[in-house]
């Protein structure tokens, strides 16, 4: 296992990676110098606009100090997970993977400058007199300076053999090749008791390329910053971390006077998103998982795979519905036409599992949506924290899927008419809801608590479609990535709609997980798979 402060190869002989043998390097802390070779910028450089002059063996309990970012309502209600995300480069002729490597240690460090709590833990804090607690940041000075960077793995497959780039890309990255505890520096579960790692970077090294991971904790963020990471916009925000370049490079309260700063102006930052009038009614019926009673039941693990759907028929699907609007309204848009088609598709396959359950009338849909813009006023634009609500679209079974002329238009509708219902007043009351919680109230991923997809017909479909993450190479050198794709995971009732990718526009990739029977169903339709181009499973 890799260790903090190392840059270590782990599993195999690495000597086949690119013709190299990439050894065991030293990683630096933050407060150590990187060679400046490799274009790097220290903590304590006296040159650097957000560098802080400190080191991590400076004495004084200041670097020990935990500085609090207290989160935000809507940040409560997030699963106690991680974002997770994997992108996949190819090492072309002459290219260096030490160099990329270190041009990834590099950008990942520049983001930790920028964003000190993201070296630091989520840590559960109960509430007094209740039997809840609730999510908060905590992070010191020592965090901060000894951020453990990028961790770095070989991977190989079940015989020990190293894993092959061109094979990889050739199959189309199936996320059956990335397990989460192949790939990634942390668990893919959060145990709530414990103290959570906010932010971890692995590069896993293959024969001709490599595979970025990404953990990010769910309750700080969410697609949007991650997106904000990859872009490099968190670099220069208006909440970027700046420290006086003069700072003593001893003066560790100084910098911790800093750190204490930033933690308050996070915090306060937050609030908007913990704002609600006291006259908000919940006219939504939200519900949360009561502590007094049985937890929520957990499907099994099903099937993942990745979808390529056809975005020319999408396209002649799309216009073919805009022509029921008003002239040059664009109101259907691939989004809503993507999940149409998925969630009718999805919810016909699922059904004969239902016929058992009597009662299953209604198929729910929710959608979590990027809510920056929603709120009055805005939030900033680049606001890091977790700012989503989901919406609900929701329509009988029987209505969904059928396979009339008019079925698909009328759920893209639905669809569009629930996203448009997400406005300022829609999230107070998620926001009301969860400050009203009482002591038997968890509001833990709200999500999951309304709605049923073990029981019942619903689902929920996540959309990073117009995220630019295929243009974006991290420092590295090496251009965009060939895939982006989520770390094998088979969670029955979800989907995720991936990144357009730029150089290829003629398809439009889908994550789905199902029970192994109803996606064979799924798989099976004719009138769906008229859509798939191709199915990586």
């Amino acid at each position: 296992m890799n260790k903090p402060g190392a840059l270590s190869v782990e599993n195999t002989d690495t000597s086949q990676l690119d013709g190299t043998l990439l050894s065991p390097q030293h990683h630096h802390s933050m407060s150590e110098p990187v060679s400046s070779e490799e274009g790097s910028t220290p903590l304590d450089s006296t040159s650097g606009g957000n560098g802080s002059r400190s080191s991590s063996h400076g004495s004084g309990e200041s670097l020990h100090t935990e500085h609090v970012v207290k989160l935000s309502s809507i940040e409560h209600c997030m699963p106690r997970a991680y974002i997770r995300i994997c992108l996949t480069y190819r090492l072309g002729t002459g290219q260096d993977v030490h160099k990329a490597v270190q041009g990834l240690e590099n950008y990942i460090r520049g983001i930790v400058r920028a964003k000190p709590y993201l070296a630091g833990n989520v840590v559960d804090v109960d509430v007094p007199g209740s039997n809840i607690s609730r999510a908060e940041i905590r992070f010191t000075a020592q965090d901060y300076l000894n951020y453990p960077g990028v961790a770095v793995k070989t991977l190989c497959d079940e015989h020990g053999l190293l894993l092959r780039y061109e094979q990889l890309d050739a199959d189309g990255c199936p996320p059956s090749r990335l397990r989460p505890e192949d790939v990634s520096a942390l668990a893919p579960d959060v145990d709530p008791r414990q103290a959570s790692p906010v932010f971890r970077v692995q590069a896993n090294l293959v024969v001709g390329g490599l595979i970025v991971s990404f953990y990010l904790h769910h309750c700080i963020s969410d697609g949007t910053g991650f997106d904000l990471i990859t872009s490099g916009r968190i670099l220069n925000d208006d909440f970027t971390f700046i420290c006086p370049p003069s700072l003593s490079h001893q003066n560790t309260a100084t910098l911790d006077k800093f750190l204490e700063e930033f933690a308050q102006h996070k915090s306060n930052v937050r609030r908007e998103l913990s704002r609600a009038p006291s006259t908000v009614t919940n006219t939504r019926q939200l519900r949360a998982q009561r502590l007094d009673q049985p937890p929520l039941p957990k499907n099994q693990p099903g099937r993942g795979c990745v979808l390529m759907l056809a975005a020319s028929l999408l396209s002649s699907t799309k216009d073919n519905m805009n022509q029921y609007e008003d002239p040059g309204s664009m109101y259907h848009t691939t989004n809503s036409v993507v999940m149409a088609l998925l969630w009718r598709h999805m919810t016909r396959a699922r059904r004969p599992s239902l016929a058992h359950i009597s009662n299953v009338q209604t198929s729910k849909l929710l959608i979590p949506i990027n809510i920056r813009d929603t709120m009055t006023p805005p939030l900033p634009e680049g606001y890091f924290g977790a700012a989503v609500d989901s919406a609900k679209a929701e329509m009988e079974l029987d209505l969904l899927i059928g396979m009339q002329e008019d079925t698909l238009y009328r759920v893209s509708r639905t669809i569009r008419e629930a996203i448009k219902g997400v406005d300022d007043g829609y999230v107070r009351e998620l926001i009301a809801f969860a400050n009203a919680a009482d002591q038997l109230t968890d509001v833990h991923d709200i999500q999951a608590s309304n709605m049923d997809r073990v029981t019942g017909a619903d689902m929920y479909i996540t959309s990073w479609l117009d995220f630019k993450t295929y243009q974006h190479d991290l420092g590295m050198g090496l251009g965009g990535p060939d895939w982006v794709r989520k770390p094998w995971s088979r969670d029955p009732g979800s989907c995720i709609i991936l990144p357009r990718k730029t150089d290829n526009p003629s398809y439009i990739e889908v994550v789905v997980q199902m029970t192994g029977a109803d996606m064979d169903r799924l798989l099976q339709d004719q009138y769906f798979m008229k859509y798939v181009l191709r199915v990586i499973d």
